[in-house]
C-alpha cells in the first residue's frame, strides 16, 4: 500500500511537471512566434532601406550624367560664337 501511494504521488508530481513544462512550451513558442515577426519586420525595413539608397544612388548618377552634358551643350555653344581665328588657334 505504501508503494502504491509513493506511485500515486509520483504520477501526480509528474502530471503537475508535464502541465508546467507544457505552458512554459506554450510561452516560448508565442516568444519565438513575437521575435520572428520582428526579425521579418526588421529584414523588409533593411531592404526598404537597401532599395532606398540604391534608387538614391541611380538618380544622383543620372542627375550627374545630365550635369556634364549640359556642361558640354554649353562648351559647345561658346566654342560657336568664337571668331574663326580663335577657333583655328586652339586647334593647333
Amino acid at each position: 500500500m505504501k508503494k502504491l501511494l509513493e506511485l500515486a504521488k509520483w504520477v501526480f508530481a509528474f502530471g503537475q511537471q508535464t502541465n508546467k513544462n507544457q505552458k512554459e512550451i506554450e510561452a516560448l513558442q508565442t516568444e519565438v512566434r513575437q521575435l520572428t515577426a520582428g526579425m521579418q519586420q526588421i529584414v523588409w525595413e533593411l531592404r526598404r532601406q537597401r532599395d532606398e539608397m540604391q534608387n538614391r544612388k541611380d538618380a544622383d548618377a543620372r542627375e550627374r550624367e545630365i550635369l556634364l552634358l549640359r556642361l558640354e551643350n554649353e562648351l559647345l555653344r561658346f566654342e560657336r560664337r568664337l571668331p574663326n581665328s580663335l577657333k583655328e588657334d586652339k586647334n593647333e
